[in-house]
């Protein structure tokens, strides 16, 4: 009944997003996520 809904579902960021870089802090990682999100 639900399967149609998961399979659509779509995460709000890339998997692995932090790979390329660390943020240092909790405000540099709201920085580097800005702009990120594929919620749009």
């Amino acid at each position: 009944m639900y399967r149609q809904i998961f399979e659509g579902y779509q995460s709000r960021f890339a998997p692995n997003l932090f790979t390329p870089y660390q943020p240092e802090s909790l405000e540099d990682a709201g920085r580097y996520l800005d702009g990120e999100s594929r919620w749009r």
